[in-house]
């Protein structure tokens, strides 16, 4: 949905036959993971992911020798946005632009304030910017991404257009009809992989450990599975 329909990229059966930068933030979340694996499907780079623990993870997802790059974004705001500009330099060359120049694509996979402040700030300025989302915004995020003199197109992007879950998308029903069918079979095919899962021990009685987890921001780059099976009482 981000990708291939509110960023308007290549499909993996039309694969990109040029360099289209595309910046990631939130490269570690299943959501960033999943854009990182199907851009490269589709020979999208360079790929510049931003994660923070996940690093390891993110850099294990991309492809150097195509121009991917994973930035830490614990080196804070003004570290990340040098970073972007470091990783487009033929980008910059070519446009005469001394910033992000061409970058034109971008996918917050996290979706906050902050997050997005860095995200848009390395955006091409003349225009013809895109950019999706995944959360709903608050009035401060509706200002950075809708308000007086954006030269950048937003797009929120959530699983339930591919249903019409909140009003008639009839382009979407057919996008999540042909993308389904799709990702099941790069998925048979090991073209896809899924998301790296730790199953918690004791069924339904980890969820409060695994909760206390991830509010310590102790996990990242994988998810938590129960079995319900094993939760004590339950037969």
């Amino acid at each position: 949905m981000a990708l291939h329909r509110a960023l308007h990229l290549p499909h993996p059966w039309t694969p990109s036959t040029k360099r289209t930068p595309l910046l990631i933030n939130g490269g570690s979340t299943a959501v960033g993971a999943f854009a990182i694996k199907l851009a490269r499907l589709a020979n999208i780079h360079p790929i510049l992911a931003i994660a923070g623990a996940g690093m390891p993870f993110v850099s294990s997802l991309l492809d150097p020798s195509q121009g991917d790059v994973a930035i830490d974004r614990r080196q804070g705001p003004d570290g990340v946005r040098a970073a972007i500009r470091a990783a487009l330099p033929k980008e910059n060359e070519a446009h005469g632009a001394s910033g992000g120049g061409f970058l034109r694509h971008a996918l917050d996979a996290v979706s906050e304030v902050d997050t997005l402040r860095v995200t848009l700030a390395e955006l091409a300025p003349e225009g013809g910017a895109r950019v999706a989302y995944v959360l709903p915004p608050d009035e401060e995020m509706q200002n950075l991404l809708y308000g007086e003199g954006k030269s950048f197109e937003a797009e929120f992007v959530m699983s339930g257009d591919l249903f019409s879950m909140f009003g008639p998308k009839p382009d979407a029903e057919d996008f999540g009809f042909v993308y389904l069918r799709a990702l099941a079979r790069w998925l048979a095919e090991g073209r896809l992989k899924g998301h790296p899962f730790e199953v918690v021990d004791g069924g339904l009685d980890g969820v409060q450990w695994a909760l206390e987890e991830l509010q310590a921001g102790r996990v990242s780059g994988k998810k938590y599975l129960f079995r319900v099976a094993e939760t004590k009482g339950i037969r």
